[in-house]
């Protein structure tokens, strides 16, 4: 049972929408291959303090080590790193925020 919530929450100007995902797709596809990575579920602002202009991103980890393995792989990872760096140099954000939350339930 999932027992953290990692969020990421980006801004990117309207002309960056594919640019944006095509990054995120490159993500996806070398995480499953780096394999137990939980996959990113996607939201878009329908209704919310958020920019229109923004995704969030969640990913649900069991616990903060299997979090800090999967980043080992991720870190270690050339293709990874490529990726990232492509991303962070190409401009396309305008701002990027993490939050790690912990799921906590006071009925249970």
């Amino acid at each position: 049972m999932p027992q953290f919530i990692e969020r990421v929450t980006m801004t990117y100007s309207t002309t960056n929408w594919e640019k944006m995902a095509q990054f995120e797709r490159d993500f996806t596809d070398c995480e499953d291959s780096l394999g137990n990575i939980p996959r990113k579920k996607w939201l878009r602002p329908f209704s919310s303090p958020q920019s229109l202009m923004s995704t969030q991103w969640e990913r649900e980890w069991a616990s903060l080590s299997e979090m800090e393995a999967a980043g080992g792989k991720m870190e270690a990872s050339e293709e990874h790193t490529k990726i990232r760096k492509s991303m962070v140099s190409s401009g396309i954000l305008n701002s990027f925020h993490r939050e790690l939350l912990q799921i906590e339930n006071p009925l249970e």
